[in-house]
């Protein structure tokens, strides 16, 4: 092997950062100081897969409402891509915040509350469900090979977030273990490096 004149220190801090453990530690302590309560290196798995699936940051905030559990949970993927940047491709027009509304992830109790609830222009105001002006449908990493990264961790980090909302699903038993908790789970992708539109 072709040794390296840099110090071993310095080759490893230059490593960690490719590998995006920095992007992970600094995510999860943003969170952390907005008062959500923040797990690392978390898994869940499918009911049909062998192997869990890592979670790189999982934030979550749980309120009362009327002596039910609402759990709110960020479910991060951090990447680092600074050598190739995402590019995101634009439509035109946008979707109501009804249908932002209707479409986000949850257990089953989560969803039926925000089906019902949908029209409520209370919810339409809340950031979580605004709608940029110019959605994007799709995108690529500039200058990637044939493994479409973009791609991939859109699909994988949905995934994951379905299969944490169908966890709590699979855990109550009773009718009234499930109507008791409610989740929500949104699905965020952070890359530390350039993003461009399309």
């Amino acid at each position: 092997p072709i040794e390296s004149s840099k110090p071993l220190k310095e080759r490893v801090e230059e490593w960690l950062a490719k590998e995006g453990y920095p992007l992970e530690f600094s995510v999860a302590s943003t969170f952390r100081g907005e008062g959500f309560h923040v797990r690392q290196g978390e898994y869940v798995r499918g009911a049909d897969q062998e192997q869990p699936r890592e979670i790189d940051v999982l934030a979550a905030m749980s309120f009362d409402v009327g002596g039910s559990l609402l759990r709110v949970y960020q479910l991060v993927e951090c990447k680092w891509s600074k050598d190739k940047p995402w590019v995101v491709f634009l439509g035109h027009g946008s979707m109501a915040p009804s249908a932002l509304i209707t479409q986000t992830l949850g257990s089953q109790t989560a969803e039926a509350l925000l089906w019902a609830r949908a029209g409520d222009p209370t919810l339409h105001a809340l950031p979580l469900f605004a709608a940029p002006s110019s959605p994007g449908f799709g995108g690529r990493q500039a200058f990637g090979d044939k493994n479409d990264v973009f791609y991939g961790t859109l699909q994988s980090i949905v995934e994951k977030a379905a299969q944490l909302a169908d966890s709590y699903d699979d855990e109550q038993k009773k009718p009234e273990e499930v109507i008791k908790a409610a989740v929500v789970v949104f699905p965020v992708v952070v890359v530390e490096g350039q993003l461009f539109s399309a």
